[in-house]
């Protein structure tokens, strides 16, 4: 009875065992798939050697992490933004020149080279101030504070960028033009670039504070034709009763030219004494009508300009001479810092650059003519005068064109009190395009140097072009005291 009654009792629990197992076995096929996914784990503290730091020109991220990434176009690292074709070259160039005054804007555009078509992907950014604006041009506005800043453009995920410095002046500042010989642009029929020249002069003149306009020489290149003048007189005709002006007398104002005994009626016809007899800048003549002073005023201050011809004849103690006239003026305006402009002073002669040493009016004339190098007039009628501190000048075009000398140089002399004297000749007739319409503007501002002294900037920019020239010859600038300069230059 008792091994009957284990017997029962086994076979029971074996059933048993089987329908569990049977309960679970449907248990787990009616359960959904595992996840593929692994649950969180804790990082623990590196203790091998540490990772090497990214390449900064590398976008961040594992090389599995950038592979996860969906496909689509790349992004800038500056700006975020699809790159454009690759840029193989990058420049700046601002309106209106690199001096500013606070809270001023300006307009600045990336001149850019690309490998291919399309738009240029850039991205800017300013050392102090503000950029308005997106892609090629922009918009700068000048922080309040005076100083040097940057502007800078990146392209190319930064890897190509362009610099442009810019000078905030908090005092005061003006400019004056210079327009050189323009005889070959004037004596063509249709050729417009003079007229689009003193057009510009006149529309910037509140922009850049213009004070005076002075035109070297050479304004014909024919002075017996009268469509020449005519064309030179309307050009002109933009700056009546807008702007002081001066045009002085070069070797083309001659109706033969270079000759100094042939007539000067075409230049008295139509810039001599009379044009500027009525406006109350104008300080007069001598009796040949080729020599003329103007009086303006910039900066808070009263300036004398003196406009004298070629190869300025005569001798300083000889009044009826061009030189002695000049002298006169000088000597009755000793109080107001002087600027003359002269149609012969500086050559760039290779080799020889600076005051030029050689006259050829008696050549052409066949005679004496009293004619005075650029030597020899710094000589007579600037190192004896402290009052004047600049001289400008045209005519020569001797240098080289790839080497930045043709008809520009520049240079600082001292005078018998030890004062520097800026002087600078500006001729394009032989650069191409007769000249392009390239003129000078020099930009006087207070506080605009290093080491909180002035500065005078000077800048090539072609109205034609809507261009400037960069190279060392062409833009430039000097720094000085203005009130020690001027204020003490006739004690």
């Amino acid at each position: 009875m008792i091994k009957k009654k284990s017997t029962r009792y086994v076979s029971f629990l074996s059933i048993c065992l089987l329908l569990a197992l049977f309960l679970v076995a449907c248990q787990l096929s009616e359960a959904p798939a595992a996840s593929t996914e692994t649950a969180p784990v804790r990082e623990e503290p590196v203790t091998g050697p540490a990772k090497p730091p990214m390449d900064e020109g590398e976008p961040g991220g594992s090389a599995d992490e950038a592979a996860a990434k969906p496909e689509g176009p790349e992004e800038s690292v500056e700006d975020g933004e699809p790159d454009g074709p690759e840029v193989l070259a990058l420049d700046l160039d601002m309106t209106g020149g690199q001096l500013l005054r606070p809270g001023e804007g300006r307009e600045i555009t990336a001149l850019v080279e690309l490998a291919g078509s399309g738009t240029a992907n850039i991205s800017w950014e300013a050392s102090a101030g503000n950029i308005s604006g997106e892609g090629l041009t922009v918009t700068y506005t000048a922080p309040p504070l005076a100083g040097g800043y940057t502007i800078t453009a990146l392209a190319n995920r930064g890897e190509v960028r362009a610099t442009l410095d810019v000078e905030v002046a908090a005092g005061e500042r003006f400019s004056i033009v210079v327009i050189p010989d323009t005889q070959n642009m004037i004596r063509q029929s249709g050729n417009t670039m003079v007229d689009q020249m003193l057009s510009w002069v006149a529309a910037s003149a509140a922009n850049l504070d213009t004070a005076f306009v002075t035109h070297v020489g050479d304004v014909v290149s024919h002075a017996s034709r009268s469509a020449e003048w005519q064309r030179a007189v309307d050009a002109f005709s933009h700056l009546a009763g807008r702007l002081p002006y001066s045009v002085t007398f070069g070797n083309h104002e001659y109706e033969t030219h270079s000759d100094m005994d042939s007539s000067i009626e075409g230049y008295l016809a139509n810039f001599g004494p009379a044009r500027y007899e009525s406006y109350p800048w104008y300080g007069g003549s001598d009796a040949t009508g080729k020599n003329h002073y103007q009086i303006f005023e910039a900066g808070g201050r009263e300036f004398l300009h003196l406009a004298l011809e070629w190869e300025v004849p005569g001798d300083v103690s000889d009044p009826a001479t061009a030189m002695g006239w000049a002298r006169q003026v000088l000597e009755a305006h000793e109080g107001l810092p002087t600027i003359i402009t002269t149609h012969a002073y500086l050559w760039d002669k290779p080799g020889y650059e600076g005051h030029s040493l050689e006259v050829y009016g008696p050549s052409y004339t066949g005679r004496e003519t009293g004619s005075n190098t650029g030597q020899e007039i710094f000589r007579s009628l600037v190192e004896p005068y402290p009052q004047v501190f600049m001289v400008l000048g045209g005519h020569f075009h001797r240098g080289s064109l790839t080497k930045g000398t043709l008809g520009e140089y520049h240079q600082v002399s001292r005078n018998l009190a030890g004062q520097p004297v800026f002087e600078m000749l500006s001729n394009y007739q032989s650069h191409p395009g007769s000249g392009n319409g390239w003129l000078r503007i020099i930009e006087f501002a207070e506080g605009g140097g290093e080491d909180g002294l002035d500065r005078i900037s000077v800048y090539t920019y072609s109205p034609v072009l809507d261009e400037y020239q960069v190279d060392w010859n062409s833009h430039f600038h000097f720094d000085l005291d203005f009130e020690e300069r001027w204020s003490g230059a006739y004690v």
